[in-house]
């Protein structure tokens, strides 16, 4: 069977999102070590 990575993209319009999502971010990193992120 085929495996697939795991990908997020985060998107932001720049006020304050971008920071929120550099805190998800950073906890999924922690938990989640092989997840590719894109923002």
């Amino acid at each position: 069977m085929k495996r697939f990575r795991k990908r997020i993209l985060f998107l932001s319009n720049g006020y304050a999102e971008d920071l929120i999502a550099a805190a998800i971010i950073e906890k999924l990193v922690n938990e989640v070590p092989q997840i590719e992120i894109k923002a």
